[in-house]
């Protein structure tokens, strides 16, 4: 029993080990929607993702707001070989049906991470984690542009670390802008 129990912690460590290794920002982190209940729609550049991967969902509050950060835990049910969500059907990724826990904010987008080494936490008004495991705390953002919200991950502070993804997602309305020229430029 003891040995049982010993594999399935180095097991457990080397599948930890290997996602830290294997996280890529640019196919591992996308955005999802609630769709109704505990069923969510995601989009994410990756075409590998198999039903049971976990995934944890995250939404920052807008500079200037009030409104508390959540973090949910998911897990995905199936992939879809057509966009789940009208919301989403501009990306052109790949979309994926997904299970999630917990309430949420049922028509704002939410950041969505497949493979993240570490979890992610509520630290303030920020939602951060080490999602690369290289020991560097990743920070989440939402901004708002004049039709829309901008996604970004920071390795570091957010605005002056090192900006590792970006996804614009358009609203069908104008909002006050909060982004910075480094939520949105290619420097």
């Amino acid at each position: 029993m003891k040995q049982a129990s010993l594999l399935l912690s180095t097991a457990a460590l080397f599948a930890i080990a290997v996602s830290a290794q294997t996280f890529d920002y640019a196919k591992d982190i996308g955005l999802a929607v609630a769709q109704s209940g505990n069923t969510w729609c995601a989009i994410l550049r990756d075409s590998a993702l198999v039903p049971g991967t976990l995934v944890q969902l995250a939404w920052v509050p807008v500079p200037t707001t009030d409104d508390a950060p959540e973090v949910l835990a998911g897990v995905i049910r199936e992939r879809l070989p057509k966009p789940c969500s009208t919301d989403l059907d501009y990306y052109q990724h790949h979309s994926y049906l997904l299970e999630v826990r917990g309430t949420s904010r049922m028509r704002s987008p939410y950041f969505v991470l497949a493979r993240a080494a570490k979890p992610l936490a509520i630290k303030a008004s920020s939602v951060v984690g080490d999602v690369d495991g290289d020991g560097v705390i990743e920070s989440l953002r939402i901004c708002t542009s004049h039709e829309g919200l901008h996604f970004t991950v920071w390795s570091g502070e957010p605005l002056k670390g090192k900006r590792r993804f970006h996804q614009y997602y358009h609203l069908d309305y104008d909002v006050e802008p909060t982004c910075t020229e480094a939520d949105y430029s290619d420097k």
